[in-house]
């Protein structure tokens, strides 16, 4: 597959050009409402400045890329740009747009659009909060105007994923956001030119959001969305608790029901409702590639989480088997590292081991040789002249309550080594503010991958401080840096490998995430009599960040 991709940009003539002929008729009958759940509420709706997962929902109904991917061999393939070309020193991306294309308004998306997007994201004075999208993609040199139809893209660097990376940037009507400031007023408003609308008046803040199927979308005529985005109606409904998420299931007051980490508990009764219902529907797939990982996101920029050694004991005061087996029923493994498990980018490297003892050597190393009357290491250090006591703590945020369980067995584990875990619960919205502004000693992360690792995303130490970088830790690693600027230009396999597992193996020895576990499987129940999943419900390559196997391959059923 990275061959594939390597020999589309060594390719210098025509790389993809949309299917010729009359649209492809979609076998899918076409209709009804499919009622989904946000457990948590979207920070914003502009996901170039929120970025989370419940805003991503939203913008893969209603946004337009470039291009789509094949989630079965990750290869490119025709939407905004029906076809495209990429120079001979894999800097240059010309696409040709398709004349169809319009926005949910009627109108043409042109050139000019593409280039405004791009011209605007990357901009850090308009656009702060987009360094997510600059990292990810890398410099730019310019974007021209070729004619209303074409567009070039001149990038600052060589990436062998590059052609993948830009056709994902989703594409703004210059026409709607021209005005004001992008980091502020465009929160509650969506204007698109993908196969869904949202609606304004229907929505409801902090209860629903609903999206209305645009007829004879445009894209429809390419094979990407063949028994794609089949319901009229999608409606997000915001229900925190997984107990009661499943009871609105239960009700079919929900359509489909994803299991995740808090829900594991729920799938435990099989011979009780709704699993004995004639219309009830149960599927899994294995998660293995890719699959999400999850951390605990420490500041390294100051305090005592700009300790090393402090780090490491982190790592060894949590107890993963343990919490695996308690709480998540051995449905998770435990996490070595940042890069998705059974990559081949991997450096295959054992989770760390639940080790009390060695973290307690380690904090003795840094100086926490003293314990207050309750109990907690402590080290005197010298603060505008004065010797003050700094205590083994952390105030850990999180913004899932099913993380209370096991921050619970965590706060314990770290006691019995002297060490002060605070769990602290906040609103998403809340949280990230305080993200935003890196001021949190540690916080509770969740990060979904793709098949090849993006680092420079989450680790660059070039961006650690601009505000709204991913990089929450701030690491600033001189040879991860190194690494990550020269990795994605090397068009030689093996080498490129060598070099991305020497990354997560600085990764892993800087240790700025606590790596907890990694899930296992999709786990999906549905209603029969209101679904029908489609002959390919789990692709190879979804990915999870909008949990694509099971949200948008299945079709209404028709009554």
């Amino acid at each position: 597959m990275t061959k594939l991709i390597f020999k589309l940009l060594a390719t210098v003539t025509l790389l993809w050009a949309a299917p010729s002929g009359a649209a492809i008729e979609d076998a899918a009958w076409k209709g009804g409402t499919v009622n989904l759940r946000f457990k948590a509420w979207p920070k914003a709706l502009n996901y170039l400045t929120a970025s989370d997962v419940y805003t991503g929902n939203i913008w893969y109904h209603v946004g337009v890329h470039l291009l789509a991917t094949d989630e079965n061999t990750w290869t490119p393939l025709p939407w905004l740009a029906k076809k495209w070309e990429v120079s001979k020193d894999k800097k240059t991306f010309t696409f040709h747009l398709d004349a169809d294309a319009t926005w949910d308004d009627g109108t043409p998306i042109t050139a000019e659009d593409v280039k405004f997007s791009f011209d605007l994201f990357w901009d850090a004075k308009r656009c702060v909060l987009c360094e997510p999208v600059r990292s990810y993609n890398g410099p730019i040199e310019y974007v021209k105007v070729i004619n209303p139809l074409t567009v070039e893209i001149r990038t600052g660097d060589v990436h062998f994923e590059k052609l993948e990376r830009l056709g994902s940037v989703y594409i703004l009507a210059k026409s709607k956001y021209s005005a004001g400031t992008f980091d502020k007023d465009y929160d509650k408003v969506i204007y698109g030119g993908g196969p869904y609308v949202y609606d304004n008046k229907a929505s409801e803040y902090r209860k629903t959001v609903v999206l209305n199927r645009r007829k004879n979308y445009w894209a429809n005529k390419y094979e990407y969305f063949h028994q794609r985005f089949n319901f009229d109606k999608i409606v997000y409904k915001y229900v925190e608790d997984h107990a009661v998420a499943f009871e609105m299931f239960k009700r079919k007051e929900l359509d489909y029901f994803y299991f995740e980490y808090d829900a594991y508990e729920s799938m435990e009764n099989r011979a009780a409702a709704p699993f004995t219902d004639k219309d009830f529907g149960f599927a899994q797939a294995d998660k293995f590639y890719p699959s999400t990982w999850m951390g605990i996101a420490i500041n390294m920029r100051s305090g005592i989480g700009a300790d090393k050694k402090v780090r490491n004991a982190m790592q060894y005061l949590l107890n993963r088997q343990e919490m695996i087996a308690k709480v998540f029923k051995n449905h998770m493994v435990p996490a070595p590292g940042p890069f998705n498990r059974g990559s081949k980018y991997s450096s295959q490297s054992k989770p760390a081991e639940y080790s009390p003892e060695k973290a307690k050597a380690l904090l003795k190393e840094e100086g926490f040789t003293k314990a207050g009357s309750d109990g907690y290491l402590y080290r005197e250090v010298t603060e505008n002249g004065k010797t003050v006591q700094q205590r083994a703590s952390f105030t850990v945020l999180f913004a899932n309550l099913a993380h209370e369980k096991w921050m619970t067995m965590y706060k314990e584990d770290a006691k019995k080594a002297g060490v002060e875990i605070n769990p602290r619960f906040m609103e998403w919205s809340a949280m990230t503010k305080l993200m935003e502004e890196y001021k949190f000693d540690a916080l509770v992360m969740g990060w979904s991958g793709d098949i090849v690792p993006a680092p420079e995303q989450l680790f660059d130490g070039k961006v650690a401080g601009n505000k709204g970088s991913s990089n929450y830790p701030g690491i600033n690693i001189a040879e991860l840096n190194k690494l990550m600027e020269d990795a994605p230009g090397e068009f030689n396999e093996k080498k490129r490998i060598e070099m991305f597992q020497r990354m997560e193996k600085i990764l892993i020895d800087e240790n700025p995430y606590v790596y907890r576990w990694v899930e296992k499987n999709h786990y999906v129940a549905y209603w029969k009599d209101r679904l029908n999943p489609t002959d390919k419900a789990f692709l190879k390559y979804s990915g999870d960040l909008n949990r694509r196997p099971f949200h948008f391959h299945w079709r209404a059923v028709k009554k």
